[in-house]
């Protein structure tokens, strides 16, 4: 999602979304996707971060099913989409079947 941010901040047309555009990060180890992971989000708050108070791009992404997305209206939905995932990972280790770290 960070590029799409990226390019509508530059005032660019992003690309058009792909269903896979993982870059295989479904194979790459756990700590990698995590680190990868740091460095995406201190990128799109920096990127925000240089936005001038009030500007918005003109140019929109277009999203498969929600259609044209301004950058505010894109961010809105990387914060929505990246919480999902969150519930999504506490809620699987919450089951009782997950393994625990002894370590801990």
């Amino acid at each position: 999602v960070i590029e799409p941010v990226r390019d509508l901040g530059a005032g660019e047309t992003p690309k058009p979304f792909t269903p896979d555009n993982s870059g295989g990060c479904a194979t790459q180890p756990i700590q990698e996707l995590r680190q990868q992971m740091g460095r995406l989000l201190e990128q799109t708050v920096a990127l925000v971060g240089s936005l001038r108070e009030g500007e918005t791009a003109r140019a929109t992404w277009q999203h498969p099913s929600l259609g044209p997305l301004n950058l505010k209206e894109l961010i809105a939905l990387h914060r929505l989409h990246i919480m999902d995932h969150v519930q999504q990972i506490e809620k699987i280790k919450a089951d009782p079947g997950y393994p625990r770290d002894e370590r801990r």
